[in-house]
């Protein structure tokens, strides 16, 4: 490996799951007045079901061309687990163990972070902890894009593996 590009990754470490609560049975009350704490509970397909969005489901996956669409479409059906919260903490805890105690698991190798403008609870700092795997880094915002960079500025990425490229090639830092 010469060098490596990211793309938005999005996982991070989060809280905890709040412990699951019974979604209380909607008999009407013995005088038949709701008040807004009896009718106000989410539905439970929404409050008990993750709900999961694909690239598929990206507002841009139609402007692709079919055999684009035809080829993500195929290869879901080969692998259709999607990552969860559990399979990003073992991937974290496998990192983890494999980079202990070096501060630049990548040493000097050209690394460009993808990211965009989220501002999810954390999404900022793991950002930046991707950055400092080394120390030749450089973070490129997908200004206009969602979590589907690929989909909404696939010239973003193509720019970052050039960018990587050139600097191996060139034998020149990427900052």
């Amino acid at each position: 490996m010469a060098g490596v590009v990211i793309v938005d990754h999005a996982f991070s470490e989060s809280p905890p799951p709040a412990p699951k609560r019974e979604v209380p049975a909607h008999a009407p009350p013995a005088d038949g007045i709701f008040s807004v704490g009896d009718v106000d509970t989410p539905p439970s397909l929404i409050s008990q079901t993750p709900i999961q969005f694909g690239i598929e489901d990206d507002r841009n996956f139609q402007r692709l061309p079919q055999r684009d669409r035809d080829l993500h479409m195929w290869a879901i059906s080969k692998n259709p687990l999607r990552p969860t919260g559990e399979t990003a903490a073992e991937c974290t805890a496998e990192v983890a163990k494999a980079t202990s105690g070096q501060a630049w698991p990548l040493s000097a190798k050209p690394l460009l972070v993808v990211s965009t403008k989220n501002d999810s609870p954390g999404y900022p700092e793991l950002q930046n902890r991707l950055l400092h795997l080394s120390r030749d880094s450089r973070q490129m915002i997908a200004e206009h894009s969602t979590h589907m960079i690929l989909v909404d500025q696939p010239e973003a990425i193509v720019t970052a593996i050039e960018d990587v490229v050139d600097s191996i090639r060139n034998h020149a830092p990427l900052n």
